[in-house]
């Protein structure tokens, strides 16, 4: 609802989402700007860093969406798991009134359809190197982290069927029909706790027939779908849920321990120290 206000109540040329848990980088504005005036595009991205405090210091993890659209096709590569988040993607006011407001009807997922919906409409966002932006990881309450169960299940389940039925009605199945059996599948293999949902989202992948590769969590994606889904929804759901329950065991285990030697030195690098800009 703030951002469609935003939008509606804004008179400038360009639009800049930001959140609350999102920091610009100090070139953002300037770079995009100056990348959609030379590309002649109505979209601009840069590379995104997750980042937290913690007693040790800041940590800052590695870029993502670090480069140009992968395949240059826009909605391709949404429905295969890849979008730049909120703060990310830098609008000429002409986009909004194509692609339309933001779905005030979900709770999570709001980035990620209007991705997929300016990907549907035509848009390929131009990447500039320079128009960093910060997304904080913490333990406050944030929109996505607060909406748990069968809401969010429910909101990823939304946006999907809306993005399908909007390719059937633009006669585009046939150019995406892979990919939409990947973003199907996809949410089987790693949104496996709701068994309901799971199987429902695993027939319709298979009804669409062989998935394309996903962009992101590949190897998990192509091990789920090589050796569980011959097993069928429910049997390869639980297999799913027990293997994600050992492996966020380990993983917590492994930080925990990693954060007890942390001082906080990968936040202090600078860009020319490892690559990753310094945010102070």
């Amino acid at each position: 609802v703030a951002r469609n206000r935003g939008t509606r109540e804004s008179r400038g040329e360009y639009i800049q989402y930001l959140d609350s848990d999102d920091v610009l980088g100090p070139n953002k504005l300037k770079a995009h700007v100056e990348a959609l005036r030379e590309s002649g595009k109505d979209i601009a991205y840069g590379p995104h860093y997750w980042f937290f405090d913690s007693a040790g210091g800041r940590k800052q993890l590695s870029p993502y969406a670090n480069g140009p659209v992968p395949g240059g096709d826009y909605l391709s590569a949404g429905l295969r798991n890849w979008h730049p988040l909120v703060a990310g993607p830098f609008y000429r006011r002409s986009v909004m009134a194509e692609v339309g407001e933001w779905d005030v009807n979900l709770q999570v997922a709001q980035d990620y359809d209007y991705a997929l919906r300016a990907g549907l409409a035509g848009y390929t966002p131009v990447f500039a190197a320079d128009g960093t932006f910060f997304y904080r990881r913490h333990e406050a309450v944030r929109i996505g982290s607060s909406v748990v169960g069968q809401k969010r299940f429910s909101a990823i389940d939304r946006v999907l069927s809306k993005m399908h039925d909007a390719i059937v009605q633009r006669g585009l199945l046939e150019k995406y029909r892979a990919d939409l059996s990947c973003c199907y599948l996809q949410r089987w293999a790693h949104w496996a706790w709701d068994e309901g949902l799971v199987k429902h989202w695993f027939e319709k992948g298979v009804e669409l027939g062989p998935p394309s590769k996903p962009i992101v969590d590949r190897r998990m994606f192509l091990f789920f779908w090589s050796l569980l889904a011959p097993l069928g929804p429910g049997v390869s759901a639980r297999t799913i849920r027990f293997l994600i329950r050992i492996k966020r065991t380990v993983l917590g285990k492994l930080a925990g321990a990693k954060a007890g030697r942390c001082i906080g030195n990968r936040s202090e690098q600078e860009p020319g120290n490892g690559g990753r800009p310094r945010i102070d």
